[in-house]
């Protein structure tokens, strides 16, 4: 998750009835300072700490009253995917924003089998296990599926699975984030095809640099809820029903 910082300070000038010239001329600020702040704050690049603290000394609040941190949309999105008509593999093409630049990486999700869903005998998960493609795999994947004109540049995709390595850093909120949206798009897929009526929910395994025994961590998401929970088990040696 990404937190979208608001500033306030035009809401204040309205709530307060001053003008830019009056705080300036109050707090030795320059109105070059307050005005970007004003006019256009999204596109403020830097501001001091001691600026913020003269500002919220002006009006009497505190610092939440005048900068506002909210989240956002995540920082990872899919720009396309492939499918295979059976819903048994898949191939993202996900891309992590990092500050103003776009990182792109293909992740693929190979759908082994099912398993009981333990809140509903009659239900079954899909499970499945995900992995991401190192630039000669990413390369030879996009020459085979690409249309003649369509290209991504190569040099646009992450070497050495640094998307692996930062959902590993901050795997709870880093991996949730990602089987929610893959997820979702694949249970659309899904829902299409008949025989797949009684599943209500996916199963992404997840093998993490340095984890312990390279077990696989496993998060659910669960297509009534749209919400993504770690596994108790691991990686499903056995499914109920095999593909």
């Amino acid at each position: 998750m990404i937190l979208l910082i608001k500033i306030k300070l035009d809401e204040l000038l309205k709530e307060y009835d001053v003008t830019i010239t009056e705080i300036s001329d109050a707090t030795g600020i320059s109105r070059s300072t307050l005005t970007p702040l004003v006019n256009n704050p999204k596109q403020v690049k830097g501001l001091k700490i001691e600026t913020i603290d003269t500002l919220c000394d002006f009006f009497g609040i505190h610092i939440q009253d005048f900068i506002e941190f909210s989240p956002t949309k995540s920082k990872y999105n899919i720009k396309t995917f492939w499918g295979t008509g059976d819903a048994l593999n898949y191939t993202f093409l996900l891309s992590k924003t990092i500050g103003s630049k776009e990182r792109l990486a293909l992740l693929t999700v190979q759908m082994k089998g099912f398993s009981s869903d333990p809140n509903n005998e009659s239900t079954l998960i899909f499970n499945g296990y995900t992995n991401f493609l190192n630039l000669e795999e990413t390369k030879k994947y996009l020459d085979e599926v690409l249309a003649d004109g369509d290209k991504y540049d190569i040099n646009s995709f992450a070497k050495n699975n640094i998307f692996l390595n930062d959902i590993s850093k901050q795997s709870s909120k880093n991996i949730e984030s990602v089987t929610k949206i893959i997820s979702k798009i694949m249970k659309t897929h899904i829902n299409s095809i008949e025989e797949h009526q009684d599943i209500s929910g996916i199963e992404l395994n997840w093998i993490l640099p340095n984890n312990e025994l390279n077990k696989f961590k496993s998060y659910i998401y669960d297509f009534e809820t749209e919400e993504v929970k770690e596994s108790d088990a691991t990686f499903h040696l056995h499914f109920k029903k095999e593909l």
